[in-house]
């Protein structure tokens, strides 16, 4: 089944976010929160970020995602949201996972509103620091969202 038919028919149990309504970056768990914060969403850009327990990239950068969500909704809260998806063997995360064809982590997820997935971006360290720039600039500048990810999209 693919996580973009009904989710009525993919997930029999509630949404659990885990994050407070104040937190930069809600915790997806399970299909019904991917449609709920992201497939429904539109009015913000959102950036979903795959990672796993045992990724000592992930790690590494947790905190990193975590600030530039911070600054990021602190300065355009209306226009863009952060979620993190930990693929921890739980069914429903590695669900997503697959149908979603992420095939390493750290990897992000950008969709847009009104065009729906943009592509995948590699979050190391390097990677989120230039993010984080190219997403001021289409925040500040109002450019077109696929020509400021350009070249750092993955190909697949």
């Amino acid at each position: 089944d693919s996580v973009f038919e009904s989710p009525a028919t993919v997930v029999e149990s509630p949404v659990q976010l885990s994050a407070e309504e104040g937190e930069a970056v809600l915790s997806v768990k399970s299909i019904q929160d991917y449609h709920d914060h992201v497939v429904k969403e539109d009015e913000k850009i959102t950036i979903l970020r795959f990672s796993a327990p045992w990724c000592r990239v992930c790690k590494a950068t947790s905190l990193a995602y975590e600030g530039m969500a911070k600054k990021l909704k602190e300065s355009h809260s209306s226009r863009v949201k952060f979620l993190s998806v930990d693929i921890d063997g739980k069914e429903g995360t590695n669900q997503l996972k697959e149908s979603l064809n992420i095939k390493s982590v750290p990897m992000g997820l950008i969709y847009h509103p009104s065009v729906g997935a943009v592509g995948q971006v590699k979050l190391g360290r390097a990677n989120l620091s230039e993010l984080k720039k190219r997403l001021h600039r289409f925040l500040d500048d109002d450019e077109r969202l696929d020509v400021v990810l350009e070249g750092l999209l993955v190909q697949n």
